[in-house]
C-alpha cells in the first residue's frame, strides 16, 4: 500500500505546481576539489607563491593553523605529517590523499541523502533523523520498520520538513544545501529498527533514497540495573588531523563494544577560520562550511546507526553558532534547556546534562538555573536513573599548561548533587582526574585484583575525564611534576610520567627526549588518539576504558566506578 501511495505522489508530481521543476535548483558539489581550491588560493596569498604548485608539511601545519590558531604540532606531530607529505607535493597529490580517506563516500550526485544522522528526542518511542542533499528533494520523508518485518510488511513513513541556513557570503564556497529533519515515532523502546531516507527528485522524475541503516530505540528508563554502554569523545574533527581514524576504529569496533550512543563534548568540526587574513577578507569569524559536510560525512556510519549526541565547545560559536544550531536538534525539556546549548536526556540509567561552556555560568544565570533545576529532577529520579553525568567542552580540571578550569563556577553545584563523572574537553590530550573539592582529592582509587582503579566515589564528587584527543592535533605540555589530582594523562604519542604501578605504561615514559622515543621502535604518534567507552552495568558498577586509534595498549586507561549501598 505504501509504495502504491509513493507511485501516486510521483504521478500527481508531474502535474501539480507543487512540484514545478523550476524552484529546484542543482546544486552540483565537490567537497574535496572545492577545499583543495580554497587552501591553495589561501596558503599562497597568505605563505608564499611555493605553494601555487605544492603544499608541504608546513603548508598543511598553516592550513591546521587557520581553522584552530591555537593548535600546536611539535616534533613528533611534524615528523608524522612529513611521513604523509615528504618534502612537498602537488596539489593533486592532496586531492588524492583526501580522496583516499574518505573514499566513496562522498558523492557528487545532489539529489543523494547524504550525511545522515540520529539523536534522541524526550521520548524513547521517537528518534530523530537528519540528513542532508545538495539540490531539493520534494516530499522528503523517512521509512522504517522493525528489523524483524518482512519484505511483506510495509514501512511506517514520516514527513520530513526540510530548511537550509544563511552564513556571510564570501569568496569561498559555502553551503547551498537542504537539511531535512523528522522524528521515527511509535518506536517499541529497545527494539531494533531499520530505516531509509528519501524524497522525490523532480529533475530526474525518480524517487531517491539512501542507504539503509539500524538503530535500536531507546529503552524506557525504569530499571536501574539495565547495562548502557556509551562512547564519549572530544575536539574531533576530521582530517585535521586525525578524526577520520576515530571514525574508522569506532566502525571497526562498536559492535563488540556493544556501544548504544555517542556523545561529543564539544569542538566537533573545526570549520571556522580561526586566524585573520586581510587580504582575502579572512576574518576570525569566518567559517567554511564544506567542512562541516564532509564531518557528517565521515560520522555517518556511525551517527546513522545511532544517538549522536553533542556539547557546543569554543569552534562552534562561528557566525553567532549558526551552523551547529542548522546541523543538529537536540531534545528538549521544560526546566529550561536551550536549543543545543543547554539540554539534558535519559538513556537507560544514565542521566546526562549537557552543558555549554560558551555562556554565562554565574549565579541565577539561565543556565546554572537549568542545571539546578536539572539536577534535582534527576536526583528525585534515581531510584530508576542512578547514573549522572554531565557533559561540558572545557575542563573543570585539567593539567596542561595553559588550560583554563571551571571547577569555581560548577564543582559544588556538581558536589551537592553528587555527580558521578563529567566528561570535557578542549586541551588536545587525555586525562582522568581523581574526584576533588577546592582543589583536594576527596577519594583515590583503590587498585583491584585485575589492576584497574576503582572509585568508591558516591558523595565525593565526580570523576573527571578530559576526553579531548579524538583528533585534533596533539602538542601539549604538562604541568611537572604531575598533581596529585591528576591519575593518567596522554598526548603525542606517549603517556607522561603517570604515578602508577603497571609497568606496561612504563616504557615510554621513561624515555624524556624526543629522538629517544622516536628511535625506541615502539613508538607511534597516533597511540594516544582515540576515544572512550562508559559500561553502565546496573545501579552500582561503571567501568571506562579508552579506546585507541591504533592497535597499541600505550592508549589505553581503565578505571571503574563503584557506588557504596
Amino acid at each position: 500500500m505504501i509504495m502504491i501511495l509513493l507511485l501516486l505522489q510521483i504521478v500527481l508530481c508531474i502535474t501539480i505546481v507543487y512540484c514545478d521543476t523550476t524552484d529546484v535548483k542543482v546544486n552540483s558539489v565537490n567537497l574535496i576539489s572545492d577545499m583543495v581550491s580554497f587552501y591553495r588560493t589561501y596558503l599562497t596569498a597568505a605563505h608564499g607563491e611555493k605553494y601555487r604548485d605544492m603544499i608541504d608539511s608546513d603548508g598543511y601545519l598553516n592550513i591546521m593553523s587557520l581553522h584552530d590558531s591555537d593548535s600546536k604540532c611539535g616534533p613528533m606531530c611534524k615528523e608524522f605529517i612529513i611521513r604523509k607529505l615528504g618534502d612537498g607535493k602537488g596539489y593533486d597529490f592532496f586531492e588524492k590523499m583526501l580522496t583516499e580517506i574518505y573514499g566513496n563516500a562522498i558523492s557528487l550526485d545532489p539529489f543523494e541523502p547524504q550525511e545522515v544522522h540520529l539523536a534522541l528526542t524526550p521520548t524513547p518511542d521517537a528518534m530523530k533523523v537528519m540528513w542532508v542533499t545538495m539540490s531539493k528533494l520534494l516530499k522528503p520523508f523517512t521509512e522504517y520498520k522493525l528489523v524483524s518485518d518482512g519484505d511483506d510488511k510495509d514501512w511506517t513513513v514520516a514527513t520530513a520538513i526540510d530548511y537550509t541556513y544563511d552564513v556571510p557570503k564570501k569568496w569561498w564556497a559555502t553551503f547551498t544545501g537542504l537539511i531535512y529533519e523528522t522524528d521515527m515515532t511509535g518506536l517499541i523502546p529497545g527494539a531494533n529498527y531499520k530505516y531509509r531516507v528519501g524524497g522525490y527528485d523532480v529533475v530526474n522524475a525518480t524517487m531517491r533514497y539512501s542507504k539503509e541503516f539500524n538503530f535500536k530505540a531507546a529503552p524506557i528508563s525504569n530499571n536501574a540495573n539495565q547495562e548502557v554502554t556509551f562512547g564519549y569523545m572530544a575536539d574531533h574533527g576530521t582530517f585535521e588531523l586525525l578524526g577520520f581514524a576515530t571514525i574508522d576504529k569506532m566502525v571497526k569496533v562498536y559492535k563488540e563494544l556493544s556501544i548504544d550512543l555517542i556523545h561529543v563534548a564539544g569542538d566537533l568540526s573545526y570549520a571556522g577560520l580561526d586566524s585573520e587574513f586581510k587580504p582575502l577578507n579572512i576574518s576570525k569569524d569566518d567559517e567554511f562550511e564544506h567542512i562541516w559536510d564532509l564531518l557528517f560525512i565521515q560520522n555517518e556510519p556511525i551517527a546513522a546507526n545511532m544517538p549522536w549526541m553533542i556539547n557546543i565547545g569554543n569552534h562552534e560559536a562561528f557566525y553567532n553558532f549558526t551552523a551547529q544550531s542548522a546541523r543538529y536538534k537536540m531534545p528538549q525539556n521544560n526546566l529550561g534547556s536551550t536549543g543545543n546549548f543547554w539540554f539534558s536526556y535519559d538513556y537507560g540509567n544514565v542521566h546526562t546534562i549537557s552543558l555549554s561552556s560558551q555562556h554565562s555560568l554565574d549565579a541565577g544565570s539561565p543556565q546554572i538555573d537549568f542545571l539546578i533545576k536539572d539536577l534535582e529532577a534527576a536526583t528525585a529520579n534515581r531510584a530508576t536513573v542512578p547514573w549522572i553525568v554531565v557533559g561540558f567542552h572545557k575542563p573543570l580540571y585539567c593539567s596542561v599548561e595553559g588550560s583554563p578550569h571551571f571547577a569555581d563556577q560548577l564543582e559544588a553545584i556538581l558536589i551537592q548533587y553528587d555527580v558521578d563523572l563529567t566528561i570535557t574537553g578542549h586541551m588536545h590530550a587525555y586525562e582522568r582526574i581523581h574526584p576533588l573539592e577546592n582543589g583536594i582529592v576527596t577519594v583515590y582509587p583503590t587498585m583491584n585484583q585485575d589492576g584497574i582503579d576503582v572509585y568508591y566515589s558516591q558523595g565525593k564528587g565526580p570523576v573527571h575525564i578530559m576526553q579531548g584527543h579524538a583528533g585534533a592535533m596533539q602538542e601539549e605540555k604538562f604541568l611537572q611534576p604531575q598533581p596529585d589530582w591528576s591519575a593518567f594523562r596522554m598526548a603525542d604519542g606517549f603517556v607522561f610520567h603517570n604515578k602508577t604501578s603497571d609497568s606496561k605504561f612504563e616504557r615510554l615514559s621513561k624515555l624524556k627526549k624526543y629522538k629517544d622515543i622516536r628511535d625506541s621502535g615502539t613508538y607511534d604518534y597516533k597511540d594516544t588518539y582515540g576515544f572512550g567507552v562508559a559500561t553502565f552495568a546496573n545501579s552500582t558498577h561503571m567501568f571506562y576504558k579508552t579506546v585507541p586509534v591504533t592497535d597499541s595498549d600505550l592508549g589505553v586507561d581503565t578505571f571503574a566506578i563503584i557506588k557504596r549501598v
